[in-house]
């Protein structure tokens, strides 16, 4: 609801105090009559939302506003509206008092700019790295395979096959995007394990993470998930039919050496190669493979995202492998790895892997 506190009287016609896209409330009146006046709410879009009457009892305040023998001049509307008056967008509403003339003036704090959120649309949801899903917008049965994808806190972060020439079929869509488009299926509102794991989040990995410790982020699982969905957007991944994968992958960096730390066969150095402390001797990194582009549909895309935050053949094809827990929280560790292992061999629907990541037990 929108409060609109009265400061002054000074509107002596009416004064407009709290609205919702479905009630207004405040008062008003003609100025020295003791007569009732009506009450008119417009839209910006040439839309009627609905009348009454100022006849509820006030405070005296409003009383001596109207100069009137009582304060019986409140208005509290309430209106019905059809579901296509909720159209998710900013409107500019504006409310009139009626006199018996058939004149109108504009009550004071008038116009408004109220949200009309779209009802259809269910809430968001409330777990950052949970999994998402809607119908398919094909006949039923088709339709309860469903489509899947990984809330990040602000959109939804999916595979999909839209008939487009996008190379890269990965992509964020707003959560009124996502639920608009078929019925969406209740969010799932349960943690996710509350540990940290050591991996690499970036288009270029090193695969000895000694080599290059920046390339490894420390990150709880859920924000992992994200991370890798992300991974996946900046790689890039095209869209299969197959319920089997190929999961992306980044690139490798090796070390860039110094040659003057370079030994030759006459230096002290048994065997030759580089001198004292490697890592002293490290310049820069250098490209060894560019990242592979995966192949996902929008439930394998989910399942890599998970599964890759445990020991799995996910984790292994991301170079994610030195999964490093920081925390006495062990049996949960072992449970999610239990789960992520069920997920990534099991036989895979949007609907199965949705159902799945909600009934997990971590």
């Amino acid at each position: 609801m929108y409060y609109v506190f009265l400061t002054s009287l000074c509107y002596a016609d009416g004064w407009l105090e709290s609205v919702e896209p479905d009630a207004y409330s405040g008062w008003a009146c003609e100025f020295g009559n003791s007569g009732y006046v009506g009450i008119h709410v417009w839209r910006d879009d040439g839309l009627f939302l609905g009348g009454g009457n100022a006849a509820l009892n006030r405070e005296d305040a409003v009383k001596n506003a109207c100069n009137s023998e009582h304060s019986s001049h409140g208005f509290n509307l309430k209106f019905d509206l059809p579901n296509h008056v909720y159209d998710g967008n900013y409107h500019s509403v504006s409310v009139y008092a009626i006199f018996d003339d058939g004149s109108n003036e504009l009550l004071g704090n008038s116009p408004v700019n109220i949200l009309f959120v779209d009802k259809s649309i269910p809430p968001r949801p409330t777990r950052i790295g949970m999994v998402v899903g809607r119908d398919l917008d094909y006949p039923y049965p088709l339709s309860i395979q469903g489509h899947v994808g990984i809330w990040d806190g602000y959109r939804v972060i999916e595979v999909f096959n839209d008939n487009s020439n996008r190379k890269n079929r990965v992509q964020k869509i707003s959560w009124e995007e996502f639920s608009r488009e078929t019925k969406a299926w209740p969010n799932v509102n349960k943690d996710l394990p509350d540990y940290y794991i050591s991996t690499c989040i970036k288009e270029y990995c090193a695969e000895n993470p000694l080599d290059y410790e920046e390339t490894r982020s420390r990150l709880k699982v859920y924000k992992a998930i994200i991370k890798r969905a992300e991974q996946i957007m900046v790689i890039g991944a095209s869209y299969t039919y197959s319920a089997t994968p190929t999961p992306a992958k980044p690139g490798t960096l090796v070390p860039v050496i110094n040659p003057k730390c370079y030994s030759g066969p006459f230096s002290t150095t048994s065997g030759g190669g580089v001198a004292g402390n490697s890592s002293s001797c490290i310049i820069g990194y250098k490209e060894n493979l560019k990242p592979i582009p995966g192949v996902y549909r929008c439930d394998s895309f989910v399942v890599d995202a998970y599964a890759s935050t445990a020991q799995t053949r996910y984790a292994l094809s991301s170079f994610q492998t030195s999964l490093s827990f920081y925390n006495n929280q062990r049996k949960q560790q072992e449970s999610w790895q239990k789960n992520m292992v069920e997920l990534a061999n099991m036989f895979r629907t949007p609907n199965r892997i949705y159902g799945k990541i909600k009934d997990g037990m971590w």
